[in-house]
């Protein structure tokens, strides 16, 4: 494969995943958190070409509110280890933000 097929199966793959039936499809119409999923799809799908403009990673800490207004979206007894295990992916490793 050459880097230009790569690079092209890469943006039909990014195309693909971001189109709006893709993004309706995996955020699972009419079931809890269907708003939270597409809010997140759609922001990502936003935010990320600004990431090229940054140079640099977005620093995980200041994304914890957003992710912890997700998990708590969903209910049952899943969500509150759900959240613990995001509080502990988004924090291992890293210092206090």
């Amino acid at each position: 494969m050459t880097p230009q097929e790569l690079e092209t199966g890469y943006y039909y793959a990014y195309e693909q995943f971001y189109n709006w039936s893709s993004i309706l499809r995996r955020c699972r119409y009419g079931e809890p958190g269907f708003a939270q999923r597409v809010f997140l799809n759609l922001a990502y799908k936003r935010v990320e070409p600004l990431y090229g403009l940054l140079g640099r990673p977005v620093r995980v800490g200041w994304l914890r509110p957003l992710f912890n207004w997700y998990t708590r979206s969903f209910p049952g007894p899943r969500s509150r280890a759900a959240q613990q295990r995001l509080l502990r992916a988004t924090t291992r490793g890293k210092p206090n933000m």
